[in-house]
């Protein structure tokens, strides 16, 4: 079973249920080494698959770091963070982000902007786990785009207060 076989297929919702269906068969180190090959077919069909075949915390934690080694435009980071929001939730994204912080600075000071968005700031603990972030994030060199610091550092100043 190929990735590549499903090229022409997608974007179909039945071959898509078909598709999951079959990967659940699957042990599941098999369904990600799929879904990861599905990434260079149709990134879109691969964030669904992820969401409908994985179940192991680990493997959706490692799938989220295949997408910030991949992300090297800011609005890619939403379509990561939105596809994996309902499995791995709020905070285990900002976990996420924060143990990765180093390895892929950009992807995580990019995606603050879109957990600002997600946010619930009726969760203390939501909002204190991407405070953490942010804190981590604007000590850490190439994590904050310069043009994008005056507006986030606006935002986590409202936040706080």
């Amino acid at each position: 079973m190929h990735a590549i076989e499903y090229k022409d297929k997608l974007r179909n919702s039945v071959t898509e249920r078909e598709l999951a269906k079959e990967l659940r068969k699957l042990p599941e180190e098999e369904r990600f080494a799929f879904i990861v090959e599905m990434l260079e077919v149709k990134e879109p069909v691969a964030h669904e698959l992820a969401n409908a075949c994985l179940r192991r915390h680990d493997l959706l934690t490692r799938f989220l770091e295949v997408g910030l080694a991949r992300v090297k435009d800011l609005s890619r980071v939403r379509d990561w963070l939105e596809a994996l929001m309902p499995r791995l939730g709020y905070r285990g994204l900002c976990r996420v982000l924060r143990e990765n912080l180093q390895s892929y600075p950009f992807a995580v000071g990019s995606s603050l902007y879109f957990m600002l968005g997600f946010l619930d700031r009726k969760d203390p603990r939501a909002v204190a786990a991407l405070i953490d972030l942010w804190e981590a994030a604007k000590n850490q060199e190439g994590a904050i785009l310069s043009g994008h610091r005056p507006a986030l550092e606006d935002a986590f100043r409202r936040l706080q207060a």
